[in-house]
């Protein structure tokens, strides 16, 4: 049974019901009931529509639905409509709202749009739920959504068995086509074709994919007769059905081969007069996407906002900017971008990926358990099962984790990031395993020998496990291994950086600042070689370093942050502002302004800070950076009123933040800490509650739980609270509040315990190390 063969089913019950209502009522002469007047405007919604007066079917369906008092038949008669016009998402929601029993017809519309969505895995959950479908109508939909999750084989016996039945013989010859033809047993296909009756509701479809067997087999003047005889039985409507948009689309490409574009233009334009805007929009997005491929991010960002500041909607615009958010950093932007954008099940892997991955940066693990969980045993995408095993692991699902991870490297089993995931797994909580966290190491070292992320993995086992000259030996080794590539240089320079052989450290960057390298890479060894000319005071050698990186990366902050911090050392701070500022007017850059505004704000000089990001502003007041620019210094405006006590001004420069950035976890934490030393503990309370609402596992709800108690004299709630952020996420914050807590409620065992287990989980704390020596 088809979208119309349902409808006529619909429409033959309700005729028999309004017919006797109207007996009925005019026996009683009522003729005012709500029922009544549901039944008169259903009555002409068909009307309208049986006329392809769409547009007026609309309208009365939508009154007919208002005055049904829930009739689920009323419901389910307009949902088909919308199925038939491929307004799936609509139908959708108009089933939704039907808050009664989900009665078959009401169930199959739906059913039908999910498949129109190719949603499949949805029209399967609800297919089952349905009960008094006919054995034929449930084979047919099986089949249908087997050939969606491209289960040909089995759907292709499904439509064969399905040949011989009345009630959906046509439909099952075309299901059986379609998939022929996707074989490219196009012999066989046409032959299938050919025996749907012409009277048939499937007919139009079966007629576009005979059209379709010919474009593909290059028989473009059969494809072009096919279509224009359907064209002259297809009905003129006020709005365009599915199969009359794809015979005007195939027929103008078809035309457009042949050489016969005046043609086709015809037939473009009746689409365009159909979609107003949608040709101009789909360009827009095409566009778009090229320039996204080819890496001009903010180029393809202004073509996205375009198109979503006239058509909010779309889903693919906001998925795009969604994946260019994420890309550039933003992650909280791309999170909602994606969040009201992407339905897991019918979007694109990487929008889906990417939103996911939003959401583990943010910390919520559950979000992204619940994005993956419905398609993840399908998947065959190793990052996927790598993301899917993080969150697992995030939410403490350990089994779950290893599980996912192993699969991953089953799907991947060279693939070095995976191995590094995997590897990373091994190496704490309840599963760490050095020895299995070895091996993926090694795996992973024998696929990429030279790859950053692999050595520093390695250099980091052999320091934990063996010891420094073990790690040393090991980085060593490999420069002399492989002397042509960068990683092993730069590897080895912040490794005796990091242990104070400065001096060995200056030479590996020398050597990795030579070589034929660029970008980031470049950026990268020459910005680290200038940090230890700093540490070894060879001011001028940095300056010059700096003075080199700013020329080569004139728009790069830290290359500015630089070339300050050797004019710091050798001039002092106000000569080295001036110097600075100098460079930012003769370069005309905003990076330069940033430190500047940067400094003084660390100098709380808010008067200089303003100064400098007026003048950014004017050489860029659209760029981004500006802009946070602009927030850093309302945040300290903020911080200074809070600092002098003046908490209603702290409030304010805050609440305008917070109005551009309402879900801001940094932003809503201070307003606590505000509420707090205002006395307003409820208030604080109520703040808390809304950062628990965005992200509910978020290691700074305990903090700031603990703030509210130890502020009202609960210290044994406050120590409660601050002992579940430091087993949830150990911090210099967690361990300081729970050490002092614990002194407050002069509890010496504890704290002595505390700082054990703190020296244990951070060695090299400086404020543990304090309060361990003040305790001796």
């Amino acid at each position: 049974m088809n979208g119309r063969q349902l409808t006529r089913l619909i429409k033959s019950k309700r005729h028999a019901l309004v017919l006797a209502l109207a007996l009925a009522l005019g026996a009683c002469g009522d003729d005012t009931s709500s029922e009544v007047n549901a039944s008169r405007h259903l009555e002409r919604a068909e009307a309208y529509e049986d006329q392809g007066q769409y547009k007026a079917a609309m309208i009365e369906y939508k009154n007919a639905v208002q005055k049904s008092q829930g009739d689920p038949d009323v419901f389910a008669a307009y949902a088909q409509m919308l199925n038939d016009l491929g307004h799936y998402q609509a139908a959708i929601s108009l089933v939704e709202q039907h808050k009664g029993e989900m009665s078959n017809d009401l169930g199959l519309a739906k059913v039908e749009a999910y498949l129109g969505m190719g949603k499949f895995r949805s029209a399967q959950d609800l297919l089952d739920q349905l009960n008094g479908l006919s054995a034929s109508q449930q084979k047919l939909l099986e089949a249908k959504i087997a050939f969606a999750k491209g289960e040909a084989d089995v759907a292709l016996r499904m439509f064969s068995s399905l040949l011989g039945d009345a009630e959906v013989a046509d439909e099952a010859k075309l299901g059986k086509a379609s998939i022929l033809a996707n074989q490219g047993k196009f012999e066989e296909a046409l032959a299938a074709l050919g025996e749907v009756a012409e009277t048939s509701e499937s007919y139009p479809k079966a007629r576009l994919l005979l059209a379709g067997v010919k474009i593909a087999n290059n028989q473009l003047e059969q494809a072009e007769a096919i279509l224009s005889e359907l064209l002259g039985k297809l009905p003129n409507t006020d709005i365009m059905r599915p199969e009359r948009a794809t015979a005007l689309e195939r027929l103008s490409y078809v035309l457009t081969r042949l050489g016969r574009s005046n043609e086709a233009y015809i037939y473009t334009k009746l689409l365009a007069e159909a979609f107003p805007g949608a040709n101009e929009i789909n360009e827009q997005y095409r566009t778009a996407v090229e320039q996204f491929k080819e890496g001009d991010l903010e180029a393809a960002r202004s073509l996205l906002l375009g198109i979503t500041e006239k058509y909010p909607t779309y889903d693919k615009a906001n998925q795009l900017l969604g994946i260019i958010s994420y890309l550039k950093g933003e992650t909280e932007v791309a999170s909602e971008l994606l969040a009201n954008s992407v339905d897991p099940e019918i979007a694109d892997p990487l929008a889906t990926h990417i939103y996911a991955a939003s959401k583990l940066k943010l910390n919520d693990p559950k979000k992204v358990l619940e994005i993956l969980e419905p398609g993840i045993q399908s998947s065959t995408l190793a990052q996927t099962w790598v993301l899917y095993g993080l969150a697992a692991m995030s939410d403490r699902q350990f089994g779950k984790a290893e599980q996912a991870l192993t699969k991953a490297v089953e799907l991947a089993p060279s693939d070095v990031r995976v191995l590094l995931s995997v590897a990373n797994f091994y190496q704490s909580g309840p599963r760490a395993d050095k020895r299995k966290q070895l091996q993926y190491l090694e795996k992973a070292y024998m696929s990429a020998p030279t790859d950053r992320q692999v050595l520093q993995e390695l250099v980091a086992y052999r320091l934990r496990h063996e010891g420094d000259n073990s790690a040393s030996r090991f980085i060593d080794e490999q420069v002399k291994k492989y002397p042509d590539a960068f990683a092993p240089y730069l590897i080895a320079g912040y490794f005796h950086a990091s242990q104070n052989r400065v001096d060995q450290a200056l030479d590996y960057f020398n050597a990795a600042s030579k070589l034929n390298v660029k970008g980031d890479d470049r950026l990268n060894a020459i910005f680290a070689r200038g940090k230890v000319e700093l540490a070894l005071e060879k001011n001028e050698a940095a300056e010059l370093t700096f003075s080199e990186l700013v020329k080569e990366y004139p728009s790069n902050v830290q290359a500015y942050k630089g070339l300050y911090s050797s004019y710091l050392r050798k001039l002092g701070p106000n000569v080295a502002r001036d110097k600075l500022l100098q460079l930012a007017k003769r370069n005309a850059q905003v990076a330069p302004y940033v430190v500047l505004v940067d400094s003084a704000l660390s100098a709380q000089d808010l008067k200089a800070a303003r100064a400098y990001y007026k003048e950014a502003q004017q050489l860029d007041k659209d760029a981004e950076i500006v802009k946070q620019l602009a927030k850093s210094i309302k945040y300290a405006d903020a911080m200074t009123a809070m600092q002098q006590d003046d908490l209603d001004q702290a409030r304010a420069h805050l609440a305008q933040l917070l109005s551009e950035d309402p879900d801001n976890l940094q932003l809503l934490s201070f307003l606590v800490e505000i509420e707090i030393r205002a006395g307003a503990f409820k208030e604080a309370k109520k703040v808390t509650a809304q950062i628990e609402n965005i992200n509910p596992s978020h290691h700074v709800i305990p903090v700031l739980k603990g703030d509210i108690a130890f502020a009202s004299k609960d210290m044994e709630g406050a120590q409660g609270f601050y002992r579940s952020a430091w087993n949830q996420s150990p911090s210099e914050l967690s361990a300081e509040k729970l050490f002092r807590v614990l002194v407050v409620q002069n509890k010496e065992t504890e704290q002595a315990r505390h700082i054990k287990e703190w020296l244990e989980k951070l060695p090299n704390s400086t404020k543990g190390l304090l309060y361990q020596s003040m305790r001796y």
